[in-house]
């Protein structure tokens, strides 16, 4: 596997083009470039600076961009900065004022065009030769999935018992890493995942555990951290024996022994919610006794399948995809590994559940799984290119299962070969307790006159700034967005119903966390609901056009303010500026969203396209569809995903969106009794970028005051 910025290293070699954290740089004079590597250093992100330094350490201005590095670099910084188009500072931590993507846009006076930050804004790189205190640099292995072990020598195997297992573990330092695997709460077999993982850096040193829920639900996989036992508020380091990193579904540990973590945590449909881990251990520490599941860094994969002391011992069955998957492996790991002795737990138990609730290496091995594998479809062998684990996980779980396993092994790729993002400080607007990350990736910047969302026929603009039309009729995601805020979670569903010949927003509902605001337009002004109870109505008959705090969705402010025209607009405060708009006029609903942040909207997905990379993708979160209608339809709320809406209304899944034909919409433009001419002069306050959408739409209604929408 290979990390983001090797694949985007070779990029640049075989086109001359890369993309860079705020946009497109050039190697060969692109247009607009925004930075070019000069000396192998990283970019990190777009940084606010306020008159009380981010940088404390400031050189002479108007340096050549090579010389500011040159600096930063002799006087042993971590990070280099570029502001105002000709400044240079350095510093060892950074963001206690946050990031602003797409805004360091100012050009260097000693380099144009490249970009140098702009006013209190500073492009900020991680200088060559860096590596964060505490990253680990020794063998690495790993287990993915159901899960699939790979060893520290690359064996790959299987083990599929349910209980607590001995995964990593040094007898000389006493540095050990358990994984708690469990039974599927449904199938026809007893696959297991992930959901607890522990680690003791010493005998002296407390044991530090993390648990996933037991069940399957939808979407959120909340991550809950145990310090001996004691559960904690939030996810954090413990002083003297890790620095511990979150960032969404990603979690970095660096212990005090050296060794590291990475954990990534998906939600992969009848699986659940499940890690994925990764564990690099010092090249010293590899030198010493290793025992486990993962093997010992030898260099020889058949002395991977240790024992424990006094059982016999095994010779790895290396090549024997039978011996390797299903009873062989199934024995060996539970009769060495599993900790029979609840006594001998890391692990903390309830009331409710006991070790003995998920210990269950007294079973046999279960023949039903490898009686599958055998049975597999030749179809599902062919798209798996013959590969034993993705063959596995699509006759057990599905193409769902078997599409995360793969993107699962180039994120943790990704973790362990770009570990610089987890030093980055904690934003001051982050959570209490919970530590965020700098991106990897920074959205488009938006037009300034025409945010994306949806308004009007419905015309919708993606993160990427592409306007197009989608006029079916039915309920829709605009942004679907499980790790809002740590697993939060937000869901933003609008309505489009019918009239006539052609569809409009009539109503939108936001959901954050459990609670749901929803708004729908009328001619006779504007109605709001907080998880189904009506919002007063004189909180927004006050005529007064300043913002009003009206409520509190999850506790984010929701605001409302009186426009002109009839218009209303409810605002919801994120922080930072990052708001999302739902706008009214007469039954008209619009949403969009004013100064989106990474950190906010990194992993949506929906109507809007894909917030990083700012494609149209499809649910499966790969296939990139172009037909409008297609795209439409695909994402229509589906009956499996939470009603957001009060009543329901129009067609509703598995009933596909009702979308009028081309002559429908054709009939009705000739139909219309507006003139092109009348609708322009309608829209003529309207801007630029909406100035076609509007006399579309004044004309398609028949009715000159539409430009009020806009």
């Amino acid at each position: 596997m290979f990390s983001v910025r090797f694949l985007t290293s070779i990029l640049i070699l075989i086109t001359g083009y890369g993309r860079s954290d705020t946009g497109f740089y050039g190697v060969n004079g692109a247009e607009d470039p925004v930075w070019v590597p000069i000396n192998g250093e990283q970019f990190l992100g777009c940084y606010i600076d306020r008159p009380d330094r981010e940088f404390q350490r400031r050189f002479d201005n108007h340096m050549t961009v090579r010389e500011c590095f040159d600096k930063a670099s002799e006087e042993g910084y971590k990070y280099a900065g570029l502001q105002y188009a000709h400044e240079c500072f350095a510093g060892n931590e950074i963001g206690q004022y946050g990031e602003t993507p797409g805004e360091c846009v100012a050009t260097c006076r000693k380099d144009a065009p490249l970009k140098c930050g702009g006013t209190w804004r500073m492009s900020v790189f991680i200088l060559a030769g860096y590596v964060p205190t505490g990253v680990c640099t020794g063998p690495t292995a790993r287990w993915s999935g159901d899960p699939h072990f790979t060893t520290f020598d690359g064996l790959k195997y299987d083990c599929q018992g349910a209980g607590e297992f001995v995964v990593v573990k040094a007898p000389e330092t006493s540095f050990e890493v358990r994984g708690r695997f469990q039974y599927l709460a449904t199938g026809d077999t007893r696959v297991t995942v992930t959901r607890g993982l522990a680690f003791k850096t010493s005998k002296d040193q407390p044991t530090i555990a993390f648990t996933l829920r037991d069940e399957v639900g939808p979407d959120v996989c909340r991550l809950t951290m145990y310090v001996d036992g004691d559960e904690m508020a939030g996810v954090g380091p413990v002083a003297g024996v890790a620095n511990i990193y979150t960032n969404r579904d990603r979690t970095y540990i660096y212990t005090s022994t050296g060794a590291s973590l990475s954990i990534f945590t998906r939600n992969a449909g009848r699986f659940g919610c499940y890690f994925s881990v990764s564990v690099c251990i010092p090249t010293a520490v590899g030198a010493t006794e290793i025992v486990g599941l993962l093997g010992s860094p030898t260099n020889d994969k058949h002395d991977d399948w240790m024992v424990k002391p006094g059982n016999a011992v095994v010779v790895t069955p290396v090549g024997d995809t039978h011996a390797l998957r299903f009873k062989p492996a199934y024995d060996w790991c539970v009769d060495n590994w599993c900790i029979t002795d609840p006594t001998d737990s890391f692990f903390t138990y309830d009331d409710t559940l006991g070790f003995s609730d998920y210990n269950h290496c007294p079973l046999q091995f279960d023949p039903k799984i490898e009686e599958k594998y055998n049975a597999a479809d030749p179809k599902v062998k062919e798209k798996c290119n013959g590969n034993p684990d993705c063959i596995l996980e699509t006759v057990n779980g599905g193409d769902e299962e078997a599409r995360v396993l793969a993107e699962t092994e180039v994120v943790l790729d990704e973790m362990v070969e770009d570990p610089i993002d987890a030093i980055v400080k904690t934003s001051t607007n982050a959570p209490t307790g919970v530590p965020t990350i700098a991106p990897t990736v920074s959205p488009p910047t938006p037009s300034p006159t025409f945010a994306p969302g949806v308004k009007g026929d419905p015309h919708f603009k993606t993160w990427a700034g592409e306007p197009y039309d989608f006029h079916g009729v039915c309920d829709l995601v605009l942004i679907k967005n499980n790790a809002f805020e740590n697993g939060l979670g937000m869901d933003i569903h609008m309505r489009a119903a019918k009239y006539l010949s052609w569809s409009y927003v009539s109503t939108a509902a936001i959901r954050i966390g459990e609670n749901i605001f929803e708004v729908i337009g009328t001619l006779k002004g504007n109605k709001f609901w907080i998880n189904g109870v009506e919002g007063r109505k004189e909180e927004i008959d006050s005529g007064n056009k300043e913002k009003t705090l009206i409520t509190t969705l999850s506790g984010y402010s929701v605001y409302y303010k009186q426009g002109s025209n009839g218009q209303g607009e409810f605002s919801i405060d994120l922080g930072e500026e990052d708001t999302i708009i739902i706008g009214t006029w007469k039954s008209y609903v619009r949403v969009q969203i004013d100064n989106a942040k990474d950190k906010h909207f990194r992993d949506s997905r929906g109507l809007m396209g894909s917030f990083s990379e700012g494609i149209k993708l499809a649910r499966d979160n790969i296939t990139v569809l172009e037909d409008l209608n297609v795209f439409g339809q695909e994402w229509q709320v589906r009956n499996s995903e939470p009603k957001l809406f009060r009543v329901e209304e129009g067609p509703q899944h598995p009933v596909k969106c009702d979308i009028p034909s081309s002559l429908d919409i054709r009939r009705r433009l000739g139909e219309s009794k507006v003139t092109l001419s009348d609708a322009r002069k309608a829209c003529a306050n309207v801007n630029k970028d909406e100035f076609e959408l509007c006399v579309f739409d004044v004309t398609i209604t028949n009715d000159e005051s539409t430009a009020g929408v806009y």
